[in-house]
This record gives structure tokens, sequence and C-alpha cells, in this order.
């Protein structure tokens, strides 16, 4: 098993399930991206998954290794395909799912790209 797979793997079992919603817990708040002025800013929700998500999302490596983003960016789309949404959260904060789940903004959430 490489870095990744459990993003990977996160998607494909809830694709098998029908699951809702997929909520991956990482480090970071959610995914970032830069504006004109080169600071960074959370995005909130992504509606379509395009060429500008993924390549702010392209960092070779962070402090705790490879993947990072792209992994998570990935595992969002297969679910997205499938009807399934997609949220990135920070597994560091108190709360945060049920944050979420009370449809709260915390985190990127990747909206599904057809009915499930």
């Amino acid at each position: 098993i490489k870095i990744g797979d459990n993003d990977t793997l996160a998607a494909l079992t809830a694709c098998l399930i029908g699951a809702e919603i997929l909520v991956i817990l990482t480090d970071v708040d959610g995914s970032y991206m830069k504006a004109s002025d080169g600071t960074s800013f959370l995005v909130s929700e992504v509606q379509e998954i395009n060429a500008s998500i993924k390549k702010a999302a392209d960092q070779p490596t962070t402090a705790l290794g490879p993947g990072g983003m792209v992994t998570k960016i990935q595992a969002a789309e297969t679910c997205a395909d499938a009807g399934i949404t997609t949220a990135v959260v920070s597994g560091r904060k108190k709360g945060v799912i049920t944050a979420l789940l009370t449809g709260k903004k915390v985190g990127t959430v990747f909206l599904p790209q057809k009915a499930r």
C-alpha cells in the first residue's frame, strides 16, 4: 500500500456502498487555491473538478510526505462521478464532522456531478 491509497480505497468503498457523502479527514482545513496577489484561500465548495483545481493541488511533496491534496481530489472526482459528495476537512479540529453534517461551512465540499 502506498501513500494516497487510503483516499482511493475510501472513494471506491463509498461508491460500492452507495454512500451519500465521503468525509476525508486531513491535517489541513481543506483545498486551497492562490489568489491573483499570491495569497492562499480555502475553497469552501467545488462544483466541478477542473484543471485549475487539480493544478492548485499539484504539490509534489509536503513535510509529511508525497501525495497530499492530489489524491484527495482524485478520490473526490471518483465520488463526484458516482453522485457522491466528498468533504475534505481538518481532522485536528474538534466537532468538524458534526459541523459539516449540520450544514456549517467547514473544509472543502466537492459536489457530485450527477444523481446517485
